[in-house]
């Protein structure tokens, strides 16, 4: 462990605390395009999955959406 943050001390990793100010984040997060892109990348990785009796979910629906 002591050589892992050695080098991560070398390297500089603890110099700065927050890659963002924490009065930046709210701007980032919540600005047009990075909700664009995170609805993007949602709909890219959404994975729907149809139940044949392996699931453990509840009721007679075989699909899900």
């Amino acid at each position: 462990m002591r050589r892992v943050l050695t080098k991560k001390a070398e390297f500089g990793l603890f110099d700065r605390e927050y890659r963002f100010r924490p009065e930046e984040i709210d701007r980032v997060m919540l600005s047009k395009e990075h909700r664009k892109n995170a609805l993007e990348v949602g709909k890219r990785c959404a994975v729907l999955l149809k139940n044949d009796g392996l699931l453990p979910l509840l009721g007679k629906r075989k699909k899900f959406s």
